[in-house]
């Protein structure tokens, strides 16, 4: 896999967001700041379900670690690179 920058990586995270059947809205408004568990209706098997396209996605695997302390979009953004790097 080609590195890619942060702001691609994170482009890409809420592309995936997007393909989720979540019912999401307003995804472009997210930051990378923004807590993943505290979208709306967000719950565990959300956060399993999009870690898993993550993984997938990225050909990288997260970790039983790393998916408790996944908290921000920030925080998965660095944990890509470090996995893609």
């Amino acid at each position: 896999m080609t590195k890619q920058n942060s702001s691609d990586i994170f482009a890409e995270l809420k592309n995936v967001l997007a393909t989720l059947p979540f019912h999401l809205s307003d995804i472009e408004k997210y930051s990378l700041s923004t807590e993943i568990r505290n979208l709306p209706g967000w719950d565990s098997f959300k956060h399993l379900t999009y870690l898993m396209a993550i993984e997938e996605r990225f050909d990288i695997e997260i970790g039983p670690e790393e998916f408790r302390e996944i908290g921000t979009f920030s925080d998965l953004v660095d944990y890509v690179e470090r996995a893609t790097g």
